[in-house]
């Protein structure tokens, strides 16, 4: 019996493709149902976003009991998410739990998606376990859908899974995917850059590019069809755009703290935007001109530096908008083990700042969050430009003694 059993936990199972052993198996098993009973300990937790948007938008719906009351105008989010909230007013139910329930359910593809992302670069199957375990029970990910009740999930499924049909070469699927998640966060702007300099480099045409468009007008047919006016529809993200310009950054470590993200609003807000487009291109240059061989470490270093650096010196971010960068952070975990530092400041800074909404008061001073973000910044920069850093710092140290 006892040989039975210590055969058993070596012994490898055949999953399609796939093959893992029946240790690997009670991992991921006991990782899947640790996510679930987090977001299981918090499921009743009705957060202001759910009452004062979420759910009045579901009750819209039934109210009106019928599919053209997505024609009206009492939601600032796309027609995509909307036709979610649809079905989910269908249920005879209170929304809070569906509402989790969908989220929840892509924390599961995302947890996915980014452990074969971290497969596919690494060929190494326990980190491809760990990267899926660590992501779905990230806290970030796990109260954004579990308490929170959001959707940030949704788009940075996409856009990782974008990633990963780069990986493999299949570029107009990439950009498909990137287009699904730009129909549902405008926070999908963050990386486009990267897309911009993987053009460059022939790893897109410039046709691919139409597919984004293509995407978000597709995804609005519905709405359209049910009477929702084509302006409207192309004003979504200018509209939300202007639906809280009182604030420089809402809880989320960037530059503005310095200043107080009240202050000057509508004066650093100009010169913030302008810098950053102009910080954009200055990257994006430096990316054509000094990183002439494209490879996956590179995409996945990139990527992290867009989605970092752009909230950081954009003005009017909000606390959920390091949501990408933490999972990418996590992907760069088991790529770069020896730069573990990265993703432990990233996850434990933007869970700092769900903390500013969620108790409404940040658990570590805003101000030294900021400079602990910037030097953050500046090491993702440095390690997209400049690879081999350690290895350079480390050979010195040897010379010098």
């Amino acid at each position: 019996m006892d040989d039975f059993l210590r055969n058993l936990l070596i012994k490898d199972i055949k999953l399609g493709r796939f093959r893992l052993c029946f240790l690997d198996l009670l991992l991921l098993v006991g990782m899947t149902l640790m996510g679930i009973l987090i977001r299981l300990s918090c499921k009743d937790v009705e957060s202001m976003d759910y009452t004062v948007c979420l759910k009045p938008w579901v009750d819209e719906f039934k109210m009106a009991k019928s599919f053209q009351a997505i024609s009206g105008d009492f939601y600032n989010y796309t027609p995509t998410y909307m036709y979610i909230l649809y079905f989910i007013s269908l249920l005879p139910m209170e929304p809070l739990y569906p509402i989790k329930l969908v989220s929840l359910l892509f924390d599961f593809i995302l947890a996915i998606v980014s452990a074969a992302v971290v497969f596919h670069i690494t060929k190494n199957r326990q980190r491809c376990f760990l990267a899926y375990g660590i992501i779905f029970c990230l806290p970030t990910v796990a109260v954004n859908s579990g308490l929170w009740g959001q959707c940030d999930v949704i788009y940075v499924t996409f856009i990782i899974t974008s990633l990963y049909f780069l990986y493999k070469g299949r570029s107009l699927v990439s950009m498909l995917c990137y287009g699904m998640a730009f129909a549902l966060k405008l926070q999908t702007l963050f990386v486009f850059p990267l897309y911009v300099y993987l053009w460059t480099k022939k790893k897109y045409r410039i046709e691919h590019f139409l597919s984004i468009p293509m995407v978000y007008l597709v995804t609005c047919i519905p709405a359209i069809i049910a009477g929702k006016s084509i302006k409207d529809v192309l004003m979504i993200y200018i509209n939300q755009s202007n639906t809280e310009p009182w604030m420089l950054s809402w809880h989320w470590p960037n530059i503005y703290l310095l200043f107080g993200p009240s202050n000057f609003y509508e004066e650093y807000s100009t010169v913030g935007l302008i810098g950053t487009i102009a910080l954009l291109m200055m990257l994006l240059y430096l990316l054509v001109k000094k990183c002439k061989t494209v490879d996956e470490r590179l995409i996945l270093n990139s990527m992290l530096m867009f989605a970092l650096v752009v909230p950081f010196f954009l003005p009017y971010m909000h606390e959920r908008y390091g949501y990408l960068a933490d999972v990418l952070a996590v992907i760069m975990l088991f790529v770069y083990p020896k730069r573990f530092y990265i993703a432990v400041i990233q996850i434990v800074l933007s869970y700092t700042a769900y903390t500013g909404y969620l108790h409404g008061k940040s658990v570590i001073p805003q101000e030294i969050c900021c400079f602990i973000m910037a030097i953050l910044v500046a090491i993702t920069c440095i390690q997209v430009f400049a690879p081999n850093w350690e290895k350079y710092i480390e050979k010195k140290n040897k010379v010098k003694r």
